[in-house]
């Protein structure tokens, strides 16, 4: 039986073992690639995908099969996509956040990201009709307080109108704008 050892790392304790910022970027990469997760999808060529054209595309823009991007470096894991119209042809349906705190969307990427042991949160990438994307960070609510008020999630935070050459970027800085104010600037893993 393994022992789950429970330690927080930040950006700023790893500078202090590398000689450049990339350098503790990546060292942080290694460290949570090497807390057990369940692994990202990888595929040696976009057209072995079942997904569709979009999401591939998306996929790509997030950085999924690489070893650095948002979804590495947020720990992420779970993750999920739908799209509606598969053949990547007509717009999509956009999203919108519903009164009981659930999203609901067209084509969309989603992921659990390491937000602590008994957090539930997910950052959602949907991609809206004027063919922009929308970035939220999404947390679940107790199940006393879902049955008490009917309300499900919460939005934390919320990106719309991103362009597909800073979605990599804007879906990294909801992240860490999470650990800066909900984890002390801590990552916990």
């Amino acid at each position: 039986m393994s022992k789950r050892i429970n330690r927080t790392v930040s950006l700023e304790q790893t500078k202090q073992y590398a000689a450049t910022e990339q350098d503790a970027m990546n060292l942080l990469a290694r460290v949570l690639m090497a807390a057990p997760t369940q692994s990202a999808p990888t595929q040696s060529s976009p057209t072995q995908s079942t997904a569709g054209p979009r999401i591939d595309e998306m996929l790509d823009q997030i950085g999924v099969r690489k070893t650095t991007g948002p979804y590495v470096c947020s720990g992420g894991r779970g993750l999920t996509y739908a799209d509606p119209n598969r053949n990547g042809l007509g717009k999509s349906d956009g999203s919108l956040v519903t009164q009981d705190g659930l999203i609901e969307a067209g084509c969309h990427v989603r992921w659990q990201v390491n937000a602590g042991r008994r957090q539930r949160t997910m950052i959602y990438v949907t991609l809206e009709s004027d063919d922009t994307y929308t970035v939220r960070l999404w947390q679940k609510t107790t199940q006393a307080h879902a049955r008490k008020t009917g309300v499900y999630g919460k939005v934390l935070y919320e990106n719309t109108d991103v362009y597909c050459y800073n979605l990599s970027e804007i879906c990294a800085s909801v992240y860490d704008k999470f650990l800066q104010d909900h984890c002390d600037g801590f990552l916990p893993l």
